[in-house]
């Protein structure tokens, strides 16, 4: 009777002892999710905490943020805030209070910086043209990252700056490092299809983080015709589209291959083909004068086709309807 009086007291003890370890916080037993994960300046942050051993709906939580209480009260498990400015530091800190007494917080910091990203590519424009040069297929390129990070001493330079670039899931290391703000890249798939860059930097002391990603669209190569007059040039300002009046005696018609991953218009690697109503006209160059036959009226199709010998697709067709009369 003694020794089962003894053996229900231990096991009573023994007991006890384990459900008061069980309830114990412990490492990992409070999870702070912030979402984005990565804020930029000004942006709106969601915050979220989670427990895997203390019921939060019959706990009292607090938010404080630069310890100034923001919100509590029972099971308040998520709160929304504003993100400070460029460099402006803010720490945000919860305070769990379980039913059974227990205390527990979690605090994250945010330094917020941004970056920009923009891509060039290598591709032909003609001389005068506002716009952009355009990724063509198969073509190469670079993306360049603009940051923006400041601490207490101020702006920080990029080359102080620690790059990460990815291409797709795939980290390339030898194109990382400090400094590293540009990324060469190419689209050499058989199948055209977009591209996407995403580059991470951090500060050497890993305190500020900066995120951003961009999707390159790869864009077909386009032929566009311009006449070329002889005391004023090329008409770069004047499209050849669909028709033309050949009002003299002849008409000099330039090329110009948009986006076609070439220096110059005539690169070596470039193939014209003209025709004039379906027949070949034996010229390589960028360039064709056509002439008007004498005492007859009518229309000439001229027709070019151009393709990059070296890149399967790249290439671009174009017509052009030619009118004319009889002197």
């Amino acid at each position: 009777m003694k020794l089962r009086l003894i053996l229900t007291i231990v096991l009573t003890l023994f007991l006890f002892a384990y459900s008061t370890v069980a309830q114990v916080p412990g490492e990992g037993s409070l999870e702070l999710v912030v979402t984005p994960e990565i804020p930029k300046p000004n942006e709106e942050v969601v915050a979220v905490v989670r427990s895997s051993i203390t019921d939060l709906d019959r706990a009292d939580i607090s938010w404080i943020i630069n310890g100034q209480t923001k919100i509590s009260g029972k099971g308040v498990k998520s709160f929304s805030f504003k993100n400070g400015q460029l460099g402006e530091k803010t720490s945000l800190q919860v305070i769990i209070v379980s039913s059974d007494g227990y205390s527990l917080s979690e605090t994250v910091t945010f330094i917020p910086a941004s970056v920009s990203l923009v891509y060039e590519a290598n591709s032909y424009t003609p001389p005068f043209y506002k716009g952009r040069a355009y990724f063509p297929y198969q073509g190469t390129g670079r993306v360049i990252a603009f940051p923006s990070f400041s601490d207490e001493n101020g702006p920080i330079d990029s080359s102080q700056l620690i790059f990460k670039w990815k291409e797709g899931n795939r980290v390339h290391e030898n194109a990382s490092g400090f400094g590293k703000n540009t990324f060469a890249f190419s689209n050499t798939d058989k199948l055209p299809r977009p591209g996407e860059i995403g580059v991470e930097i951090t500060s050497s002391d890993k305190q500020i983080i900066a995120t951003e990603t961009i999707i390159i669209e790869p864009t077909a190569p386009m032929l566009i015709l311009y006449e070329r007059k002889p005391n004023l040039g090329t008409l770069y300002n004047k499209a050849l589209t669909d028709q033309a009046l050949l009002s003299g005696d002849e008409m000099a018609v330039v090329a110009s291959p948009f986006f076609f991953a070439v220096k110059d218009p005539n690169h070596k690697d470039l193939r014209y083909e003209w025709s004039l109503n379906g027949q070949d006209v034996p010229q390589t160059q960028n360039s064709l004068v056509v002439r008007k036959p004498p005492n007859i009226s009518g229309q000439a199709l001229l027709s070019l086709r151009v393709w990059n010998t070296l890149r399967y697709y790249q290439f671009g067709t174009t017509d052009l309807n030619i009118s004319f009369s009889a002197n």
